[in-house]
């Protein structure tokens, strides 16, 4: 089970001037500063300076509204806007709200939430990402982001709109990098939105001791995240599930063909793999040694990735960065 380090609220200006209080266990607080849209292009929160104030007893952080899609020119104008006006403290988190007008293009999306990531970082600050696993999903390069930024994810999850002051763990959004879930936008009578804390992020900035600027993750098995599956791939895979250390898939069926070049290692073979019928154990499907669509399918499914069956760029490169990070699949 998840453990829980603190709870507290985010705030915007639907709380008003004073913010909107949750409970006496709350302990931290996240307000909107402002941000950008299409149709507004920057703007100010009116309610940031004056919740400040009315809620000084708590940990108070800062949030974003970053409607910039994938352009990096406005992800750098919002952010030389916004970060020499935050006034929580450095090292506190300042969060980019990614969830809603990404473009079409992934790498695009991706290289303007890492930039101001960065920027942020570089700043003093902690730098997160809210948004929505099926959001952050379908416009992101998850892989890329988590690989620099591996526990530096605010996602919001609800399993529905009744009055919750404690999360519903069925309902947590598993998968990597979660520092913080939002459960609920119902957290009281009338609205709010409920967070817990997961791994003691919201104490950034308010420790004696400022805390390092966020690094990249460590490089475990130090494998390259490029979706190509080569022998430094195969053989860290092997490792982690016992097997010999070969650097080969073997056991494949006509399927291989659709690998080349992103699984680099296939060999074709007439028996299954031993390799193969340990992953097929984890997951929980058939263990007939073959790295056919229906175990690419039910691996995807616990990467989070797509499942179509084809073992894609994009798989690889989530596999390999599991593999960074000591594991192939997160149980």
């Amino acid at each position: 089970m998840v453990q829980i380090k603190a709870h507290g609220t985010d705030q915007a200006r639907w709380q008003g001037p004073n913010g909107k209080r949750g409970y006496g266990r709350d302990s931290f607080a996240i307000l909107q500063i402002g941000g950008y849209s299409p149709s507004t292009g920057i703007y100010n929160q009116a309610t940031y300076p004056t919740q400040l104030t009315a809620m000084a007893d708590l940990r108070l952080h800062t949030y974003i509204w970053f409607e910039v899609g994938g352009d990096a020119n406005k992800a750098k104008l919002v952010l030389d806007y916004f970060l020499p006006r935050i006034k929580t403290p450095k090292g506190s988190i300042v969060a980019i709200d990614y969830e809603q007008g990404a473009s079409s293009n992934v790498d695009n999306n991706t290289n303007a939430i890492l930039y101001a990531m960065d920027r942020i970082a570089q700043a003093g600050y902690t730098p997160m990402l809210y948004t929505g696993k099926p959001y952050i999903y379908a416009h992101v390069d998850v892989a890329r982001f988590l690989s620099k930024y591996p526990s530096h994810l605010w996602l919001a999850a609800y399993p529905d709109y009744q009055v919750r002051s404690e999360p519903l763990f069925d309902y947590f959004p598993s998968m990597a990098g979660i520092g913080m879930w939002q459960f609920t936008s119902t957290y009281v009578l009338g609205g709010l939105d409920g967070n817990v804390d997961l791994t003691g992020i919201t104490f950034n900035g308010y420790s004696q001791q400022p805390k390092p600027t966020p690094q990249p993750a460590p490089q475990s098995n130090g494998i390259a995240v490029d979706g190509i599956a080569g022998v430094a791939t195969v053989k860290a895979m092997q490792h982690i599930l016992g097997s010999p250390e070969d650097g080969y898939i073997s056991g494949q069926t006509n399927y291989s063909k659709k690998f080349a070049p992103v699984f680099s290692t296939v060999q074709l073979g007439a028996g299954g793999s031993s390799m193969i019928k340990k992953l097929q154990y984890v997951l929980g499907v058939a263990q007939d040694g073959y790295f056919g669509p229906s175990t690419i399918a039910a691996l995807q499914a616990r990467l989070h990735v797509y499942p179509d069956g084809y073992a894609g760029a994009s798989t690889v490169k989530q596999i390999q960065a599991n593999l960074n990070r000591g594991h192939i699949i997160i149980e």
